[in-house]
């Protein structure tokens, strides 16, 4: 792993947008620090993971539509946790970053998690099951143009989420109106649980066609309530027209628009 490491920083790395010959260096270190941190493999999603909306169980808010930008960074940090984690050897290493390349390169990618849970009365008890139906009729789009000087507040859905403004937002413009056409989004995979924290558990890379050490996927429940749904989104990079400072995701459920923001210089995601 050292000798891996050491040759990523001397050959390069990839860029923020397309995927190089080999992952981008200090994204891997950064992979491989949290796992000697002794952390979990979530926390590689990093700035690539973004908030949507939030669920309130009367004590906490907890992330709940979750967006997560599968980015040659993003990529390379997994994969560094994965060869620490696992133990691979260089040539292994290599062969998962090609294999995942080859499939998004050229594409701007997006795991998705969206939830319909159930309501919980002042008394802490669960309401009536909610209904899943609204799941099936998403659409999505992305937006990208110059930021907007509005701040609005990020929900702190986890401890070491703390709520923050949102670093990007954009606003259309005269030299900027981007934005691609709103498209159907089906679920790769919907089901429901008996308890909210099931549903909220679902890794949203599940979705992902390329292996990164995903969660396994657990058995949903027949008579559950709270339902999740898992998207896989792409866009050809080749007509998107997309601005310097960033781009957003945006995603259509029923009369409300979930917004993943995420900017191009720091990396950073905000709702």
């Amino acid at each position: 792993m050292v000798w891996l490491m050491a040759g990523l920083a001397i050959l390069g790395s990839a860029s923020q947008h397309s995927f190089g010959v080999e992952p981008d260096a200090a994204a891997f270190r950064e992979g491989v620090d949290i796992w000697r941190a002794g952390k979990g493999i979530e926390r590689t999603l990093g700035p690539e993971r973004a908030v949507m909306a939030v669920w309130f169980d009367g004590r906490v808010r907890q992330a709940a539509d979750v967006a997560v930008w599968v980015s040659p960074r993003l990529v390379s940090r997994r994969l560094g946790y994965l060869c620490a984690s696992r133990r691979l050897t260089a040539e292994q290493t290599l062969a998962l970053w090609k294999q995942a390349a080859s499939r998004l390169e050229g594409r701007l990618c997006f795991a998705v998690r969206l939830c319909k849970l159930s309501r919980r009365g002042w008394d802490g008890e669960d309401g009536p099951p909610s209904d899943g139906r609204a799941l099936l009729g998403v659409r999505w789009l992305v937006t990208s143009g110059p930021g907007s000087p509005e701040r609005l507040r990020q929900p702190s859905a986890l401890p070491w989420e703390p709520t923050v403004p949102p670093p990007y937002r954009s606003v259309p413009s005269a030299e900027w109106p981007f934005q691609t056409a709103a498209t159907p989004a089906e679920p790769l995979w919907l089901g429901a649980f008996r308890e909210a924290r099931e549903t909220l558990g679902l890794d949203p890379l599940l979705a992902c066609p390329v292996s990164l050490g995903q969660a396994p996927l657990r058995r949903p429940s027949p008579v559950g309530g709270n339902y999740g749904a898992l998207y896989w989104l792409e866009a050809t990079t080749e007509r998107l027209r997309l601005h310097p400072e960033g781009f957003e995701l945006r995603v259509l459920v029923g009369d409300r628009e979930r917004i993943a923001a995420f900017r191009w210089a720091t990396g950073r995601a905000g709702r």
